[in-house]
C-alpha cells in the first residue's frame, strides 16, 4: 500500500524523491502504528496477523489440563446470573494501564486491548457454559450496553477539550476509557447472542424445509 502511495504521488509530481525517502517520511517507531503506515485502512490485517501468532501459545495452553481447569473455572463464575460480565475486568485492566502512556490510535493501547478482545473471543468458544451464559443474560447485556452507550456519549460530551488521542489526565477521562470499554464488550457479546439465535432459527427451518421436501427414506440414505 505505501509503495502504491508513492509510486501515485511520484506519477502525478507531488514527489521527487525516490521510495525510501518516502518511506523514511513515515515514523511510528517501534509501534504497531507501522500497520496503518504501510497499510492504511488495512492496518487490521497486521493486527490480525500478529493476534494469531501471539494468541496461539496461549490457545494451546487452554487444551491441556491447567488450561482446562481454568475454563472450569471461568464456567462456574459464568453459571451465576451476570457472570458473563467477568471478561470485562481484563479489558478494563489493559486498557487504562495503557492508555495514559500510548494514547494515539493504533499504538500499543489499541493493540493489547484489541488483543485481548481476540483472546477472550476464542475463549468464548472454549466452554460451552459460555455460550449458555450469553443466551441466558442477554437482557442484561443489552441493558448494560445501552446505559454504558449513554455513558461515555454524556462524558465525552461534558469533559472539557477531551481528545482521543490524548492521555487520559483526569480521573474522569480514565472513567470514560473504562466505560468505553464495558460498552464495546457489551455490545459485542449481545451481538453475539443475536447471531446465535439467527443461526439456530436457520438451521432448524433449514432442517424443517428438508423434512418437508424429502422423502425420510431418502434423507436417511445420505
Amino acid at each position: 500500500m505505501l509503495w502504491l502511495e508513492w509510486r501515485h504521488l511520484a506519477v502525478t509530481g507531488d514527489w521527487y524523491g525516490t521510495y525510501w525517502q518516502f518511506v523514511l517520511i513515515h515514523r511510528a517507531g517501534i509501534s504497531p502504528m507501522w500497520f496503518g503506515e504501510i497499510g492504511f485502512h488495512l492496518w487490521f490485517l497486521g493486527f490480525l496477523f500478529c493476534f494469531s501468532l501471539l494468541g496461539l501459545p496461549l490457545f494451546l495452553w487452554l487444551k491441556r489440563p491447567s488450561g482446562q481447569a481454568l475454563l472450569e473455572w471461568l464456567a462456574r463464575v459464568c453459571a451465576r446470573r451476570g457472570g458473563i460480565l467477568v471478561f470485562i475486568i481484563p479489558l478494563v485492566v489493559v486498557r487504562l494501564l495503557l492508555q495514559p502512556i500510548f494514547p494515539q490510535e493504533h499504538d500499543w493501547a489499541d493493540f493489547f486491548s484489541l488483543l485481548t478482545f481476540f483472546a477472550l473471543g476464542y475463549v468464548l468458544y472454549a466452554h460451552e457454559a459460555f455460550a449458555r451464559a450469553i443466551r441466558r443474560d442477554w437482557p442484561i447485556l443489552l441493558a448494560v450496553a445501552i446505559l454504558s452507550s449513554g455513558g461515555w456519549a454524556y462524558l465525552a460530551l461534558t469533559t472539557e477539550s477531551f481528545d482521543i488521542e490524548a492521555a487520559p489526565r483526569t480521573l474522569r477521562e480514565l472513567v470514560l476509557w473504562g466505560v468505553i470499554t464495558v460498552n464495546s464488550w457489551t455490545w459485542s457479546t449481545f451481538l453475539l447472542f443475536i447471531v446465535c439465535v439467527s443461526w439456530t432459527s436457520a438451521i432448524a427451518c433449514s432442517s424443517t424445509h428438508r423434512r418437508r421436501c424429502c422423502p425420510s427414506s431418502c434423507c436417511s440414505n445420505r
